[in-house]
């Protein structure tokens, strides 16, 4: 059972921008899409989301149309590369929006109680009462990570729980990307099926289990780390000329640019 794409096909503004993707994101993992600007990344986590209509994309086994929306946000949460909210709802407000699919008149205190665990496991929990359009961009994606924590926090009873993540470490520091993509692999650990859509390939080589590839809307390899982060893949995608080497502290590999040598080439 997992969330996946079948020959997904996907047009937009009359230009194709994903062609045949079968990708599928597994419980129990943590699957980096990586690929240029304008390679399809973003398209294709919103297909996943639902957002054009579910078509070409699955969901334990069955059609992902065949879910109503309620039922496809008790099963996955996705957090979007910007934050538009610019209401003066507390951080703790805000965390206890991704509450919403599970509350049936109005919140209580065994939702309060996640809400204020999800921003705890963001680093954000000292940020409760703070007005959330008053925060910085860093601290806003950790507000933003806890509502989509708290809302696949509980897993639903005959099904699994994923997490889309557009860029999630883009606004922040580097210790607190590394908190974050860790805290990825914990939920991974726990039976989440974990989607991250990164730029940083080191990153993607240290967290992720799976790295898939897009290159021009197609799924242009998919594998593990050292399977998919290769000199000469790296080169054919983002024309970057780079070294590979075994990392010192992890089994990933160390991606090492040239970009003096990649220039002009």
């Amino acid at each position: 059972m997992s969330l996946e794409a079948r020959d997904l096909n996907l047009n937009l503004g009359g230009r194709t921008v994903l062609r045949k993707v079968s990708l599928d994101v597994r419980p129990g993992e943590v699957l980096a899409l990586l690929g240029p600007n304008g390679a399809g990344k973003t398209s294709l986590l919103r297909a996943l989301a639902g957002d054009f209509g579910g078509k070409g994309v699955w969901l334990e086994g069955r059609p992902l149309a065949g879910f109503s929306v309620l039922q496809q946000a008790q099963r996955r949460a996705v957090l979007p590369q910007f934050s538009r909210l610019e209401f003066p709802f507390t951080a703790l407000e805000v965390a206890l929006l991704g509450r919403n699919p599970h509350i049936q008149l109005s919140e209580n205190p065994h939702d309060l109680e996640i809400a204020r665990a999800a921003l705890n496991k963001t680093e954000a929990l000292h940020l409760a009462e703070r007005l959330f359009p008053d925060l910085s961009g860093g601290e806003r994606q950790r507000v933003m990570l806890a509502r989509v924590l708290a809302q696949v926090w509980e897993s639903l009873s005959g099904g699994n729980r994923y997490l889309l993540l557009d860029e999630p470490t883009a606004s922040l520091d580097p210790a607190h990307q590394h908190h974050t993509l860790g805290l990825a692999r914990t939920l991974a650990a726990e039976g989440l099926g974990v989607l991250a859509v990164l730029h940083d390939l080191n990153l993607a080589a240290t967290y992720a289990d799976r790295i898939a590839l897009l290159h021009q809307g197609r799924l242009w390899v998919t594998g593990t780390p050292r399977q998919v982060l290769q000199p000469q893949t790296i080169w054919e995608v983002f024309r970057l000329e780079v070294e590979v080497h075994p990392h010192p502290a992890h089994p990933g590999p160390l991606v090492v640019p040239l970009p003096s040598r990649g220039v002009g080439r």
